[in-house]
């Protein structure tokens, strides 16, 4: 049955093909072109812009800005060049989409522009050339345009070989490395403290219920910037071990230091499991929910922390939680992902979809 639902007939080729076909509507006018080569092929031939030398030196953020800046302005091509030279002065209102779904937002122009073998002049337009020598080079260019998309999907099906020899190997010692590098960064720590409705839950929670901290011991799992154990200690907490694995626990400990804490805040580096602690604690505190509430994959050692050190009574905060499930569909999405391989460039290669489908059981 499985085998049913991936080998097509080519009256159902035909039609996914025609279903999941991706447009691209014209920068400068209202034309949409079926593929990318149409579209590349157009803007250099009716509005005289070459997109992806334009782009190709461009950041991915600076990219998204000119895309919708021209949009939204309804910019004339003649214009273009200056727009990508001030693309580092245009503001963030231009990373949300001028369109819904544009397909112009996805394309890779860094990639792209490797193997472009035309030269342009800084505001995006073709030097003059005979009309001889602009077709040899739209044909150039179209074809070293299929080289890149073949490249790209023989990379994404390498990267999926990969992935899937990764998930059959079972190594002797799991390996946690990039998990707690992770957390290392800045960017993860911000977003979360930013995050007003958690952190202030966590605030409110701690202050309206000082008398449970006060004079307590408190082990905060996974502390980060240690933001929970220094509400613990401002409210009253006589002392609070915080640890964490990743090198955030150093610039925690300044944290604490700064914040004239460091009598009652005792940052530790190292992982919770393997933590040494002379007495058992009266609270656990942690912020473990992720994404689906378990995607941060720290509910295992909050269970283990709980079961070595926290006293007969003591208390976890949080210590329940609700998980709510709706079942969606996105048949889009699916086909895409999946009977995209029935015709590539007119080659049959389904063979990769049995492969994909062993991806998702999980």
């Amino acid at each position: 049955m499985l085998q049913e639902a991936y080998s097509s007939s080519e009256d159902e080729e035909g039609y996914l093909e025609e279903d999941l076909e991706e447009t691209y509507r014209c920068l400068f006018c209202e034309n949409i072109l079926a593929t990318t080569e149409q579209l590349f092929l157009h803007l250099d031939k009716i509005h005289h812009v070459q997109l992806v030398a334009s782009l190709g030196g461009r950041s991915f953020y600076d990219v998204i800005k000119i895309i919708n800046y021209v949009r939204t302005n309804n910019s004339p091509p003649e214009t273009f060049g200056e727009v990508v030279q001030k693309a580092g002065e245009l503001g963030d209102e231009y990373l949300k989409p001028a369109l819904s779904d544009d397909s112009l937002l996805m394309i890779d122009f860094e990639e792209l522009s490797a193997y472009t073998v035309q030269t342009t002049s800084c505001n995006g337009k073709h030097p003059s050339k005979s009309n001889g020598s602009h077709a040899d080079s739209e044909a150039v260019n179209q074809l070293e345009i299929l080289k890149v998309k073949f490249e790209q999907m023989q990379n994404a099906y390498l990267e999926l070989l990969e992935q899937n020899k990764k998930q059959s190997r079972v190594p002797d010692e799991p390996t946690t490395d990039s998990y707690f590098d992770s957390y290392a960064d800045y960017t993860i720590h911000a977003e979360m403290l930013q995050d007003r409705v958690r952190t202030d839950a966590y605030r409110d929670y701690i202050y309206k219920n000082s008398e449970l901290f006060k004079g307590r011991d408190v082990l905060d799992v996974g502390c980060g910037t240690g933001i929970l154990s220094m509400f613990c200690a401002k409210s009253g907490a006589r002392l609070v071990t915080a640890v964490d694995n990743s090198e955030i626990a150093e610039k925690a400990r300044q944290i604490v230091k700064h914040n004239h804490l460091s009598d009652r805040i005792n940052v530790v580096r190292g992982k919770a499991e393997g933590l040494d602690l002379k007495d058992k604690v009266d609270i656990i505190i942690s912020e473990w929910m992720g994404y689906g509430m378990l995607f941060e994959c720290m509910l295992d050692t909050v269970i283990t922390a709980r079961d070595k050190f926290l006293k007969p009574g003591g208390t976890i905060v949080p210590n329940r939680t609700s998980m709510f499930l709706s079942a969606v569909s996105n048949t889009e999405a699916y086909d895409k992902r999946f009977y995209y391989w029935n015709d590539v460039y007119g080659f049959n290669m389904s063979s990769v979809i049995p492969d994909l489908f062993k991806t998702c059981r999980y």
